[in-house]
C-alpha cells in the first residue's frame, strides 16, 4: 500500500481475510519529518574601508555580511586571489601587525548556500618623526634629537663629577643605563642624578665613578701620571686617564691641555705659553723646579710658563709639584721637546727699498746668524750708513719670521722702520717701509752659489739721451763674479764717472745694486739686476722683477753734469766674458768677421757716425737706425769731420778705425783687453765742433760682450767728449759696436 502525499505522520494496519477467518497486523506508523530550512547565501552589507596609519603602527579593518550564518576569512592582496590568506584571521574584525610598508587586504564570507568577497582595502603606511627632548641637572644625556617613526633609540645619562646617575624620569623609568626604546610618539625623559661625597683621592672624580666607569684608581689623583688629574682627564681636557698621551702625538696630555694654542713641539725662536694653573684646583697652588728651554720664564702668581725660546734645541725635563700649604700633593714631570731653529732663517739678506712709486730709496741688509737674533744696516740717499739689531719670533705654524727694524733719524734723513717677512721655505722676501716697499732674497750660501769662478761685463743703458743736459753714454762696468757669490765690478756710469759694485747674489742669480759714487749724497744709482749664465739653478718663483734707477743731485765741482740730471730708469745688461788666447780667437767669439766690426755707431751730444752726404760706407738699414735714433733725442745731428764706422783689431789686440776710407775720417786709437773684455780709444774732435762747444782729445772706453742675447751686439761704452774752453770738464756720447 503506498500512502498519498503525507503532510503529517500517520499509522495504519493490515487484515488479511479467507473462509478460515481474519489475521490483523500490529499498527505501523508513517513518521513525516519537518520541511528543511531556506538557507539565504551571503552578502556584504558593510565592507571595510581603506586607512592610513604611521610606520610601525597597525590598521584595523571591519567587516558585515548578511544571509545565513556566514563564516569569514581574511587574506592579503587583491581581491580574489586566495593564495594568502591570513592564519586566525576568520573574524568580522581584523587588526594588522605593526606595518612599516604599505599593505593590501580583503575578507571572504561563506555559507551553504555560496561565498561572497570584499573589494580590496589598502593599509598607507606614512612615514613621520617624533621628537625626543632630554633634561638632567648635575650630569648630561645623550641621544635627544628628532627621530623617524618607530625607530630604535638609545639615550645615555653621564653624571656630573661627584654625582652617580639614580634613575629616569618622564615617559621613561627604572635604572637600566644606556636605555633604548621604540619611538612611536614624542617623547621627554629627564634623568636624575644624586650627590656622591666619597672622592677619596680629590681628583673630581667619586670613587664610585673611578670604579665603575672611568676605571681609574681612587686612591691616586692622577692614575696615568701625566700631571693630569683624573677629574680634569674626563669632565675637562677629554683625555684617556689611563694613558699619558692619549692620542699618541708625542706629548703628554698635561703638555698639550697646558699648551696656549695649537699643541706642538716648538722650534728655538718661537714664543710659546703653557698655563699651568690649568693643572690645579682651588686651594693648591704650583712649584715649578727643573730645567727649563732658556728664554721661558715661570710666574708662579699666573701660573703662566711663557716666554722667546732662545735655548738649544733638546728635550728640558722640568718638575711640577701641586702644594697644599707646605704639603706635596702630587708630582709629575713636564718635558719641553725644543726643535732646532729653522736653517731657512739662518743667513745674509739683502733688500732694496722702493717709495711710493716703486723708486730705490735705499738698500737694508739684514745678518741672522744666530736664533731669533738679527742685526741690519740701512743705506739710503741722503744719508751715511745705519745700523739696527734686534730680536724675532718664529712663527709657530711655518718657518717665517717677522722683522722689525727701526733705524733712528741721521744726516737729516727721518728715522726709518723696515717690516720684512722672512720665509724659510722661499729666499724671496717681502716687507714694507716709510710709506713704501721692501723687495729682496736671502743671499746665496754653499751649493746655491755659481759653481765656477767667472769673468763678467756689465752695460748701464738709460736709454736715448741728449748728452748736453742728460749723459748720452752707455755705462759700462767689468768684473768678477766668485763660487761664492761675491760679485766685484768696477766702471764708469754714463756721465763719465767711476764707480763700482759689490755684489752678493741670490740662489736664482740677482743681485742688489746701491752705489753712491758721488760727494753729493743725495745721489745714487740702485735696484736689482739679474746675472745671466752664472751656473746657478734659476727659479721663477725665487726671482724678482729687475730695474734698476739712476739720480745725480746738482754737484757744482763735478767733471760731468755739474748740474745734475732728473732719475731714470737704467736697464743692466750683462755678459759673461770667456778670455781668449789669441785676437783671432777674440774676434771668433764676437763674431768679427777678419778681426773687424761691421757697424760703429757713435750718437749723443751731436755727434755721429752717420756718413756724410754722398758716402756710401753705411748701409741702409744702420742708416735708418741712426736716422730713428737721432729723431728721438729731440737733438740736431752734426757730423763732426767723418766718424769711424768701421774698427779692425790686429793680432796684438790693438783696435783702430778702418772705414770709412776718407782723408778725413777721425782716427780712432785704442787697445781691446783680452782679459777682462775691456775696450778703450782716443779720437780727436776738431771741424765743426765749435758750434757744440766740444773739442778735443775724446777718450772712449767701454765693454765687449759674447752673450748671444746681445744679438748683433759686441760692445759699449762711452765717449768723454771734452767742453771747449772748460779744462777737465766734458760730456757724453755713447758707442755700440756690432758684428
Amino acid at each position: 500500500y503506498t500512502t498519498p502525499a503525507l503532510t503529517a505522520t500517520s499509522t495504519y494496519w493490515v487484515r488479511a481475510t479467507n473462509a478460515a477467518g481474519v489475521a490483523d497486523s500490529g499498527t505501523v506508523t508513517a513518521t513525516v519529518n519537518a520541511p528543511p530550512p531556506v538557507i539565504t547565501p551571503p552578502a556584504i552589507t558593510t565592507a571595510p574601508v581603506s586607512t592610513t596609519i604611521n610606520s610601525g603602527g597597525a590598521a584595523t579593518f571591519t567587516v558585515a555580511a548578511s544571509g545565513t550564518t556566514p563564516t569569514f576569512q581574511w587574506y592579503k592582496g587583491a581581491s580574489g586571489v586566495t593564495t594568502t590568506p591570513i592564519t586566525g584571521a576568520a573574524g568580522t574584525t581584523y587588526t594588522t601587525p605593526a606595518l612599516t610598508a604599505t599593505s593590501t587586504y580583503w575578507v571572504r564570507a561563506t555559507n551553504a548556500a555560496g561565498v561572497a568577497d570584499s573589494g580590496t582595502v589598502t593599509a598607507t603606511v606614512t612615514s613621520s618623526e617624533f621628537v625626543l627632548t632630554t633634561s638632567g641637572i648635575h650630569g648630561t644625556i645623550t641621544g635627544g634629537g628628532s627621530y623617524q617613526t618607530s625607530a630604535s633609540v638609545t639615550i645615555s645619562a653621564t653624571p656630573d663629577a661627584g654625582y652617580m646617575f639614580s634613575g629616569w624620569t618622564g615617559d621613561a623609568s627604572g635604572t637600566t643605563n644606556p636605555l633604548t626604546f621604540v619611538m612611536n610618539g614624542n617623547k621627554t625623559i629627564g634623568a636624575t642624578f644624586t650627590l656622591i661625597a666619597a672622592d677619596s683621592d680629590s681628583d673630581g672624580l667619586s670613587d664610585h665613578q673611578e670604579v665603575t666607569v672611568t676605571g681609574t684608581d681612587p686612591q691616586r689623583a692622577d692614575t696615568d701620571g701625566d700631571g693630569l688629574i683624573d677629574g680634569l682627564e674626563v669632565n675637562v681636557a677629554h683625555t684617556n686617564p689611563l694613558l699619558a698621551d692619549s692620542n699618541s702625538d708625542g706629548m703628554n696630555d698635561a703638555y698639550a691641555f697646558c699648551f696656549v694654542g695649537n699643541p706642538i713641539h716648538p722650534r728655538t725662536g718661537n714664543e710659546v705659553t703653557f698655563d699651568l694653573g690649568k693643572l690645579i684646583t682651588a686651594g693648591t697652588a704650583l712649584k715649578l723646579s727643573g730645567k727649563l728651554p732658556k728664554g721661558l720664564k715661570f710666574n708662579a702668581t699666573s701660573g703662566l710658563l711663557s716666554g722667546v725660546i732662545t735655548g738649544n734645541p733638546g728635550t728640558y725635563t722640568a718638575k711640577i709639584n701641586v702644594l697644599q700649604g707646605r704639603k706635596v700633593l702630587r708630582s709629575s714631570v713636564f718635558p719641553i721637546t725644543v726643535q732646532p731653529f729653522p736653517s731657512g732663517l739662518l743667513g745674509d739678506f739683502e733688500s732694496i727699498l722702493e717709495d711710493s712709486n716703486s723708486i730705490p730709496i735705499g738698500v737694508c741688509r739684514i745678518s741672522i746668524k744666530s736664533a731669533a737674533q738679527w742685526t741690519a744696516t740701512l743705506e739710503s740717499a741722503g744719508s751715511s750708513m745705519r745700523s739696527a739689531k734686534g730680536t724675532f719670533v718664529v712663527d709657530q705654524e711655518a718657518p717665517t719670521a717677522a722683522l722689525v727694524a727701526s733705524f733712528s733719524a741721521a744726516s737729516g734723513s727721518p728715522q726709518t722702520t723696515v717690516n720684512i717677512v722672512i720665509d724659510g721655505g722661499n729666499p724671496i722676501i717681502t716687507g714694507t717701509c716709510n710709506n713704501g716697499t721692501v723687495r729682496g732674497f736671502r743671499l746665496a750660501n754653499g751649493a746655491e752659489n755659481p759653481p765656477l769662478d767667472l769673468s763678467y761685463n756689465l752695460v748701464l743703458d738709460a736709454g736715448v739721451q741728449d748728452g748736453f743736459t742728460v749723459p748720452a753714454g752707455l755705462g759700462w762696468m767689468k768684473g768678477t763674479v766668485s763660487k761664492k757669490g761675491v760679485a766685484k765690478f768696477k766702471g764708469l756710469l754714463g756721465d763719465g764717472v767711476s764707480s763700482g759694485f759689490n755684489l752678493r747674489l741670490s740662489p736664482a742669480g740677482q743681485a742688489i745694486i746701491w752705489a753712491q759714487p758721488y760727494k753729493n749724497r743725495n745721489s745714487f744709482i740702485g735696484g736689482i739686476i739679474t746675472l745671466a749664465d752664472t751656473g746657478q739653478t734659476a727659479n721663477s718663483n725665487q726671482m724678482l722683477t729687475p730695474g734698476v734707477w739712476w739720480y745725480k743731485d746738482v754737484e757744482l765741482a763735478s767733471a760731468s753734469y755739474p748740474n745734475g740730471f732728473p732719475g731714470m730708469p737704467v736697464t743692466c745688461g750683462t755678459s759673461k766674458w770667456i778670455v781668449p788666447s789669441t785676437a783671432s780667437e777674440l774676434g771668433a767669439s764676437l763674431g768679427w768677421r777678419d778681426n773687424r766690426t761691421t757697424s760703429v755707431t757713435i750718437d749723443g751730444i751731436g755727434i755721429s757716425s752717420h756718413p756724410p752726404s754722398g758716402t756710401d760706407e753705411h748701409d741702409d738699414e744702420h742708416d735708418d737706425e741712426h736716422e730713428n735714433s737721432s729723431k728721438s733725442t729731440g737733438s740736431t745731428q752734426t757730423t763732426v769731420a767723418v766718424l769711424p764706422t768701421e774698427l779692425t783689431m790686429d793680432n796684438q789686440f790693438n783696435l783702430y778705425s778702418s772705414a770709412p776710407a776718407v782723408s778725413n775720417v777721425i782716427a780712432w786709437n785704442g787697445m781691446v783687453e783680452s782679459k777682462g773684455g775691456g775696450v778703450t780709444g782716443n779720437l780727436v774732435i776738431r771741424d765743426g765742433a765749435s758750434s757744440l762747444g766740444i773739442s778735443g782729445t775724446a777718450s772712449a772706453s767701454g765693454v765687449l760682450v759674447q752673450n748671444d742675447s746681445w744679438g748683433t751686439v759686441t760692445g759699449c761704452g762711452l765717449i768723454k767728449v771734452p767742453i771747449t774752453g772748460s779744462k777737465g770738464k766734458f760730456i757724453t756720447a755713447a758707442f755700440v759696436l756690432e758684428q
